[in-house]
């Protein structure tokens, strides 16, 4: 479909694949001939999280030279902050769960977010595993345990504070700390700020809701902290994750927590084409896309996988520059999302069940192969 009312009305009339695709190849030619290929931006996310439909798109726009953006609005915080310590960011994995004596959802409403995993919690509380949910806000999670509710941002004090309460109170393990980290003497100074006293006014949480979850922590082992990841998308979002995913090495547990565990053990640079650049690619981050687009230096953007004007901070910037005549907008997508409206050309793109891809999650370590139900439509 092509635009025909002002961006954002959504507005469009119908024109066949061969138009769109001419009016797109032609655009790029004049642009690459007038502004150079960094001016092309390709704007990709999840989508359905396949694989080929995530990936293999990128090596068109390898070849062409365009600017590529990072991914940065999720979970990237938090993976950053957890390989500081452990050099990857995986954690433990679903089986774990069954096998633990205590539960803490930390930040996720696993209930709607994490179905599979809050089954396993439930299944674990029956079989007599302690449940704690630490979340300012009243979930359908929050009903299945102990519900601590810090106040908003102070998760990281919180953490920091449990951590000096299992020093001062010998309740670490010396022998795993010797025999597997390094820094703790640091550490053990560092967390010295953060008293009970001290703690218990900066989350709003009692002294006995602090030393009851304490005592329980450092005593009910194994146990998994399941760190969701609204909490990282704070400014300070990545030094919370940082300061949560040390509890478990105190109490000598390898691990002991599920943030994010998207091991792929594939060639994502052979899959999305890197070797095909004759430049180094300009990558920008995808937070900053407003700004980005202000200052004029990008005049094509094409989405595919992603709908910015609902996952973007900043939202009335980036619909002000999306407005720009100067810019033109591609967006490939199986609906007529709110970034749609903006397109001068939309492409109608095909469901997870019209296409083969392979899938890895973000919490366990199968692949998944996701086979073609119908012929695309």
């Amino acid at each position: 479909m092509k635009r025909v009312g002002k961006k954002g009305e959504g507005k469009f009339k119908r024109i066949s694949w061969d138009e769109a695709l001419k009016e797109i190849s032609n655009r790029i030619k004049e642009i690459i001939r007038e502004h150079g290929p960094q001016a092309i931006l390709h704007y990709e996310y999840a989508g359905h999280c396949g694989l080929l439909n995530y990936y293999f798109p990128l090596r068109f726009f390898n070849v062409i030279d365009a600017s590529g953006i990072k991914h940065t609005i999720c979970d990237s915080a938090g993976e950053e902050a957890i390989a500081l310590h452990y050099g990857l960011h995986y954690g433990s994995f679903p089986e774990d769960i069954l096998k633990a004596k205590m539960i803490v959802l930390w930040g996720i409403n696993s209930a709607w977010t994490n179905l599979h995993g809050y089954t396993l919690a439930l299944k674990a509380k029956h079989n007599g595993a302690k449940i704690y949910v630490i979340d300012p806000v009243k979930t359908k999670t929050s009903k299945i345990g102990i519900h601590l509710r810090p106040k908003v941002d102070s998760d990281a004090a919180f953490a920091l504070g449990i951590a000096n309460y299992i020093i001062e109170n010998n309740l670490y393990d010396s022998e795993f700390i010797e025999k597997h980290t390094f820094g703790f003497e640091k550490f053990k100074e560092h967390v010295k700020g953060y008293s009970l006293d001290k703690v218990s006014k900066i989350t709003g949480l009692s002294k006995e809701e602090i030393t009851s979850f304490v005592e329980d922590y450092a005593g009910l082992k194994p146990n998994i902290i399941h760190i969701g990841y609204g909490m990282q998308r704070h400014l300070n979002g990545g030094k919370m994750v940082r300061a949560i995913c040390l509890l478990p090495a105190l109490t000598g547990l390898h691990r002991g927590y599920i943030y994010c565990n998207g091991v792929r053990d594939f060639d994502l640079d052979y899959l999305s084409g890197k070797n095909l650049r004759k430049t180094p690619e300009r990558k920008i981050n995808m937070v900053q896309l407003g700004r980005l687009l202000k200052n004029g230096e990008i005049k094509m953007i094409f989405v595919y996988g992603a709908n910015p004007f609902i996952t973007l901070p900043n939202q009335n910037l980036v619909r002000e520059v999306f407005q720009r005549e100067d810019i033109f907008t591609v967006v490939h997508d199986i609906f007529k999302t709110e970034t749609a409206d903006y397109a001068d050309v939309l492409l109608p793109a095909a469901t997870f069940f019209e296409t083969f891809d392979i899938h890895v999650s973000y919490w366990h370590e199968y692949i998944s192969i996701n086979e073609k139900a119908i012929e695309p439509m």
